[in-house]
């Protein structure tokens, strides 16, 4: 009989599902890492009919493709196939049932033929495609190798459920761990480096205060009745004398706005103190250590300024740090999920697993003074920003 022209029905296979992806009379096949493992290029389909076959991998301990169930895992779900020889025909060809998706009804199964190896009379470039990769338990290529075949065959068990094996399970959980103590040390890092930066900005808050005030008492009402300079409109309107004119306009308009978010500023601080109340004490009160908030380390500082008529005026600064990214505060649990999902994704290996973090980094993380400017002093605690406070009593 000619192996290519078979006949072949579903009621022949006598399949049964028993269990989740499992085939009534078929062993579960699994991989030994171990040992050495072939990727077999097998086509499937119509035998009858050569432009229908479809090309295909399956990966065994074993030269030849043994009777039995074999598991996969993809981006797009589960699913196993399950070979069985044809009686009185060649070991290379092999009756294959397939499950996926997660389905497990016997219904379900699609069942083709496989051509598993050469046979007479195939055409060569069909032989040539049958090929099989033996890759060593210390090919140095492995995870590249099952990576690069995992993307388009999908990834094998190793064991029920499990389609890791234990050698790169191992070796990933160790890099994992170690990401996450950088992690760690470079949060620590940062928050030593944060302590010294905030502590010498702290140092210059009471003097600022009181230059602050001092100066506010210098300027207040500099701006009343500041007379502004007219505006001519340009005798020829071109576009050059449009730009200039527009432009000699908005700087005016800024000039203006800048004077009076200055004058709110003192109006604010004499409408709590007083225009007459003199300063006699300027000291920092001792402040709570730096939290981290969201991705910004912050630390409240107060600063506290008493007056002739023994009340205290007590502003809350918030020194801040910039933003560092937000992978550095993931569990060990999200570093492996992540660091997975990159490892086995459908595009393989060209997603780039996370690199270590250099703690030393941290001493170049920016740390910014609430009052970098004197006469915009007391903007914040004017304008009630979120935690800017202060007390006067």
């Amino acid at each position: 009989m000619n192996p290519l022209k078979l006949l072949l029905s579903f009621g022949t296979l006598a399949l049964a599902v028993s269990s989740a992806h499992a085939v009534e009379g078929y062993k579960d096949v699994y991989l030994d890492r171990e040992q050495d493992i072939v990727i077999h290029s097998v086509f499937c389909g119509d035998v009858n009919k050569f432009n229908s076959l479809r090309p295909s991998y399956v990966y065994t301990n074993t030269a030849k493709i043994d009777e039995g169930t074999y598991y996969y895992t993809t981006s797009y779900g589960d699913y196993s196939f399950t070979f069985k020889p044809i009686d009185g025909q060649s070991e290379h060809l092999r009756i294959r049932g397939l499950l996926k998706a997660g389905q497990t009804q016997k219904e379900q199964m699609v069942v083709d033929t496989c051509l598993v190896g050469p046979l007479q009379g195939l055409p060569p470039k069909l032989l040539n495609s049958l090929t099989q990769k033996i890759l060593t338990s210390n090919d140095p290529t492995w995870d590249k190798t099952m990576i690069q075949y995992g993307s388009v065959a999908g990834r094998p068990a190793f064991a029920a459920g499990v389609y890791e094996d234990p050698r790169s399970t191992a070796r990933n959980s160790e890099y994992d761990r170690k990401v996450y103590d950088s992690n760690q040390q470079y949060m620590e890092a940062a928050q030593q480096h944060f302590a010294s930066k905030s502590e010498q900005l702290q140092n210059g808050l009471p003097k600022k205060l009181e230059d602050a005030i001092k100066y506010a008492r210098q300027e207040d009402g500099a701006t009343k009745g500041k007379v502004y300079p007219p505006i001519v409109e340009p005798a020829v309107w071109t576009t050059t004398s449009q730009k200039r004119y527009n432009d000699a306009l908005s700087r005016q308009r800024q000039e203006r706005d800048w004077d009076k978010v200055i004058q709110d500023n003192f109006d604010w601080l004499f409408s709590v103190i007083g225009r007459d109340n003199n300063v006699t004490s300027v000291q920092r009160v001792p402040t709570s250590p730096a939290q981290w908030n969201d991705q910004v380390l912050e630390q409240i500082v107060t600063v506290a300024a008493s007056f002739g008529d023994g009340k205290s005026l007590k502003i809350d600064f918030v020194i801040k740090s910039e933003k560092v990214n937000r992978n550095i505060f993931d569990s060990l649990e999200d570093i492996a999920k992540k660091s997975n999902a990159a490892r086995k994704s459908i595009i393989g290996g060209t997603k780039k697993i996370r690199d270590l973090i250099d703690p030393a980094q941290a001493k170049t993380l920016k740390v910014y003074s609430p009052t970098k400017k004197i006469n915009l002093f007391f903007s914040p605690f004017r304008g009630k920003k979120a935690g800017d406070s202060w007390r006067y009593k």
